[in-house]
């Protein structure tokens, strides 16, 4: 483990060599190295780790890309460079930024929030400083031209072509070194509303034919259902093997039932329309995961919302937004017992705050507010910055380092 008293810029001048070796080494000795990481004594470390508080860094393929030399068009057109960008991400954050994250043998692609809109037809680019992303106009003109939308096929629908064509390609050049991931659906039912119908037209549309909109957004979840099947079947699984992980957004590892819903924000949306319109959706998911779910997230404010969407019984995870964490000693209290609160910081905070002392100041709020309950402090939605956002990164991991003892002593549950 990097000593914390090092400077961000000392541990990478010490590391320079570990760091020019991860951007150089070609594929076979990328598979070898990461072997050997797996099964190395560091590595065994950090999967027996059960302190209650972690420090995870995510950050994206854009800045990575970047970083260790390769473009989106190549991770998502070509499956021995994708692979080789994933590992040389995964040797990175073991070697270099040294979070809490253990090392494992995943791997995997998928296109992010733009999956599920290829299912329906909507194209998909891959910007150069961002994740792929879906066409900006909506697919839908009108709220009723949905009923004209067919179930997804896992097969034949958008990017699924190409996803089996990665997937079997992966699987023969990992030899059954690595569990190779199939993409799954995360998108909730109204985040896909928002997609496919575009942000304001749905708050319209609630408006002038609420029943109708409900009626879409309970589409959405039949439609996720069905392709779930497909790939469950697939895999050889079943709906209750609801924690079967896989790889999103290529640096986030989730869950077969984890619901995504950045649209879901309470400064928007009131109780009621949640309540109505959304949580019924969103409740057909959970029952056909066997009565719960295993990940929460939005990145919105969820403070009068959360009481209701608790009822969904979030099992593994549940996402805390700077928007929401105002609210934390509330929700802390609506959680499970073993639900795992997955406290994000400000991205725009790690990527320009250097002073330790701000920091700190920062990481307190986080961590005074804390009880006890298991609990990832997440540095993510990183998507630019080079070598300064790596620089910054460290700084905030070394400030929590120094603060932990403190903290896991304080709050013993």
């Amino acid at each position: 483990m990097a000593k914390i008293e090092w400077t961000p810029k000392d541990e990478l001048a010490e590391k320079a060599p570990v760091i020019e070796r991860i951007r150089k080494a070609g594929l076979d000795e990328l598979i070898d190295w990461s072997l050997e990481t797996y099964e190395s004594a560091e590595n065994r470390r950090r999967q027996k780790n059960t302190d209650w508080l972690k420090f995870i860094i995510y950050i994206g393929r854009t800045a990575y890309g970047d970083l260790l030399g390769f473009t989106q068009e190549e991770f998502f057109e070509q499956a021995d460079k994708s692979l080789t960008a994933q590992l040389r991400e995964k040797l990175f954050v073991h070697y270099i930024l040294e979070e809490d994250t253990p090392f494992n043998l995943n791997v995997g692609i998928d296109l992010g929030t733009a999956l599920e809109a290829t299912l329906f037809g909507m194209d998909y680019v891959y910007p150069k400083s961002a994740d792929p992303t879906y066409q900006k106009d909506p697919l839908l003109e009108e709220l009723e031209d949905y009923k004209r939308l067919k179930l997804p096929d896992f097969y034949k629908s958008g990017w699924m072509p190409k996803a089996h064509r990665l997937y079997e390609e992966l699987q023969e050049i990992s030899k059954g070194r690595f569990d190779v991931y199939m993409p799954g659906w995360a998108r909730g039912p109204w985040s896909m509303a928002t997609i496919l119908r575009g942000f304001n037209n749905c708050f319209i549309d609630y408006v002038d034919d609420e029943d109708m909109l409900a009626d879409f957004l309970m589409f959405l979840a039949d439609a996720r259902i069905c392709f779930e099947k497909q790939r469950l079947k697939f895999l050889g699984l079943s709906p209750d093997e609801k924690e079967y992980r896989w790889t999103y957004c290529s640096y986030r590892y989730n869950y077969n039932s984890d619901i995504f819903e950045d649209e879901v924000d309470g400064s928007l949306l009131s109780a009621d329309m949640n309540r109505d319109i959304i949580l019924p959706a969103q409740k057909k998911l959970s029952d056909f995961y066997g009565g719960c779910i295993s990940y929460y997230h939005s990145c919105g404010d969820l403070t009068k919302l959360y009481k209701d969407i608790a009822a969904l019984n979030i099992v593994k995870y549940q996402h805390i937004s700077p928007l929401t964490f105002a609210a934390y000693k509330q929700i802390d209290q609506l959680l499970l017992p073993e639900t795992v609160a997955q406290v994000s910081l400000n991205s725009v905070d790690v990527m320009s705050l250097g002073d330790e002392t701000v920091i700190e100041s920062r990481l307190r709020e986080k961590l005074d507010a804390l009880n006890g309950r298991k609990t990832e402090i997440c540095a993510d939605a990183l998507f630019y910055g080079g070598q300064n956002l790596i620089e910054n990164t460290m700084v905030w991991r070394n400030v929590f380092r120094r603060l932990k003892p403190e903290y896991m002593e304080r709050n013993k549950r």
